[in-house]
């Protein structure tokens, strides 16, 4: 389907509301709405089940290094509460930024503690709750974190993060290189707040706003994998031989996601409703059934090199 047929589409089942007629003006709200719907489509995942849609042509991968600290503190003052930072940690600017640590795990003598505050003018860092004893001037310590943020290249704080990708969407897949182990993903409202104090190899991850967050805070700085899907290329409005960037047998998903928009912004509650739950129902037949031919694909080919 091209771009203007999903337009017509639209616009008919809606209702004909004359500010979506595809030939007016106005129709640059219309466009936007069905590239919001290719982007649902190729991010769809089943409110009522595990049933989740990727196109192989929208995926792709990358690899990230989690940022661990092991050194010797060098100041005089700490207490059991807060800790001044050795001021070779990290780039200058970046240990000068309050706050930039809050959510670090700071780790000594086997006693692993939260920074809930920190102040960049002074390298101060202030636990959630208190060590068992001050730590000695020179006490080696280590500092890690249980999140990597998806940030862009001018991004301050990118060089201890991951580098987003250019239409980065979501994570698939994340691999635990040297465990050899696929690290599973949580529920979305998971915050793993019962384990602020421990370390260890990370199981479960949640994403959220750009933020992979794992479960645990690993004790080594190490290498993962992550295998994620892309945004579709948008449309171009007043291109109207333009086609979305899936698979051509879930363009009409965009026709349904549209048909469910049309009726929302009318405040059609009950329409919208009903043409949601035919989107949903569209995209598990279609998702199941691609994903079933995809793997005939799979044993047809194995069986011809067999």
């Amino acid at each position: 389907m091209t771009l203007a047929e999903i337009q017509e589409q639209v616009y008919k089942m809606t209702g004909e509301q004359s500010d979506l007629y595809p030939d007016s003006v106005y129709t640059q709200e219309l466009t936007d709405a069905i590239n919001e719907g290719q982007r649902m489509v190729a991010s769809w995942k089943d409110p009522g089940g595990r049933l989740s849609f990727r196109a192989p042509s929208l995926t792709s991968q990358l690899y990230f290094q989690t940022y661990w600290i092991s050194d010797a503190l060098q100041d005089a003052g700490h207490t059991t509460t807060t800790i001044i930072l050795p001021n070779d940690i990290l780039d200058a600017t970046t240990l000068a930024t309050d706050d930039v640590l809050n959510g670090w795990s700071f780790t000594t003598a086997s006693n692993t503690k939260r920074i809930v505050d920190y102040d960049g003018g002074t390298r101060t860092a202030t636990l959630h709750e208190a060590l068992t004893a001050a730590p000695a001037t020179t006490a080696t310590y280590e500092l890690s974190k249980n999140y990597m943020d998806i940030q862009g290249s001018t991004h301050a704080q990118v060089a201890y993060n991951i580098l987003k990708p250019d239409k980065f969407l979501l994570p698939i897949k994340i691999v635990d290189l040297e465990e050899e182990r696929e690290i599973t993903e949580a529920a979305r409202d998971d915050v793993f707040i019962n384990l602020v104090g421990s370390t260890s190899d990370p199981t479960e991850f949640v994403h959220r706003n750009d933020r992979i967050l794992f479960d645990y805070v690993p004790d080594e700085r190490r290498w993962y994998y992550m295998e994620y899907s892309k945004m579709p290329t948008d449309m171009v409005h007043g291109t109207s031989t333009g086609e979305p960037d899936i698979p051509e047998h879930f363009h009409y998903g965009i026709v349904l996601w549209g048909r469910w928009w049309g009726f929302a912004r009318e405040q059609g509650l009950q329409a919208a409703w009903a043409a949601k739950q035919d989107f949903n129902d569209f995209m598990r037949q279609r998702v199941g059934a691609y994903y079933n031919q995809h793997d005939r694909r799979q044993i047809a080919g194995k069986l011809r090199r067999g």
